[in-house]
């Protein structure tokens, strides 16, 4: 039987029963501070109608029944021998906690991912007692959410002895769980993720991270991007900030050009975006252009058309043209590379001893 209910008037504070009657239609509740539920009878309902909780909902007796879904930022607490009970959409973001002696859930639980400066970020569930009644599992991560390989989730901590009764739907243990941009994780309901040691927890392992493309800028003030390969000096290569990558994060320290490392790295708007950019400097000599130099010379000699032994075939150019790589990671982790066009070139004696250390070798 459904049953509709009024709509509570927003308060600091609600307290009392929680078998509100009422012949109007809206939200079960919406809580900001205290909501104490001692209920006067077994099987308190709120059928059908969401709720908003940012404050603590405390069940000290009987069922708190929520089945129209809700958002909770907030905490749900259940004394012994209470069963809190969810149905609907239930939306959780990473404040939020449930504390129940017996926990049960049908509909879907939509938990919100984050991240923070001691890793991922999530609601904080934990029961003596849970069934799962085939809910769907959803997994809503922020743009600032980054896993890594082998990260452990423990989405739901078991703290009774016995084992979950029920599973989400459609995910057996084991089963693969997909986010959007391609993170994976394997779910088990027999994880260890709590002090108890009980084996009886919901956890997430992430076995699979993808690498975020980032757009990098060799040398910005140059369209052709030349580098002589000879030069003592230092290349500049600006990381691109956009909407969904911000430079603050970079790890600088884990960032490779080519094989090196940054020798110096500033802050400044190399495009004009209004977005920040990150300008590093590398060293020339500390990069690995110039083998990657040599091999573009060989192979292009290779497929040159004319056989001249000990010398470039005609029409083979002393510049080549190579995309070159930057990886790095993010302070919290994340791994991310991007590439751009680079003109490698040498010219005169240098150019001349490279051409005849490559004749020696016989690759041209």
């Amino acid at each position: 039987m459904r049953r509709s209910k009024t709509k509570l008037a927003e308060m600091d504070r609600l307290r009392g029963i929680c078998n509100f009657e009422g012949s109007g239609t809206g939200e079960a509740f919406r809580n900001y501070a205290d909501f104490i539920a001692t209920p006067s009878r077994v099987g308190s309902e709120f059928n059908y109608l969401d709720f908003d909780n940012s404050g603590t909902v405390d069940v000290q007796s009987g069922y708190l029944l929520l089945l129209g879904g809700g958002t909770s930022s907030g905490h749900f607490t259940g004394q012994v021998d209470t069963n809190l009970y969810f149905g609907g959409n239930l939306v959780l973001t990473p404040t939020a906690t449930v504390e129940a002696y017996g926990l049960l859930v049908e509909g879907t639980l939509n938990l919100q991912l984050d991240s923070g400066p001691n890793g991922a970020r999530f609601a904080d569930i934990k029961a003596q007692s849970v069934r799962l009644f085939s809910p769907v599992l959803t997994l809503s991560p922020s743009n600032s959410f980054v896993s890594h390989l082998g990260d452990r989730l423990t989405i739901l901590k078991n703290t009774g002895g016995n084992a979950i009764t029920g599973k989400f739907a459609g995910l057996n243990e084991g089963s693969p769980i997909t986010l959007v941009d391609g993170t994976q994780f394997r779910i088990s309901y027999q994880g260890i993720g709590g002090p108890d040691d009980t084996g009886n927890d919901v956890i997430l392992t992430v076995t699979f991270t993808p690498i975020q493309q980032v757009q990098i800028d060799i040398k910005p003030d140059s369209a052709s991007n030349p580098i002589n390969l000879v030069n003592q000096g230092v290349i500049p290569v600006a990381i691109l900030g956009s909407a969904s990558f911000s430079v603050s994060q970079v790890d600088v320290n884990s960032v490779l050009f080519a094989g090196a490392h940054a020798i110096h790295s500033a802050f400044q708007d190399v495009n004009g975006d209004g977005i920040p950019d990150l300008v590093l400097q590398f060293r020339t000599q500390d990069t690995n252009l110039l083998t990657a130099y040599q091999n573009l010379l060989a192979a292009a000699d290779a497929i040159g058309g004319n056989s001249v032994v000990g010398a470039l075939d005609t029409g083979v150019s002393t510049h080549q043209s190579t995309s070159v790589l930057l990886t790095g990671n993010t302070l919290l982790g994340g791994l991310f590379d991007g590439g751009d066009m680079a003109d490698l070139f040498l010219a005169g004696d240098p150019l001349r001893q490279l051409l005849n250390q490559l004749a020696a070798q016989g690759l041209i």
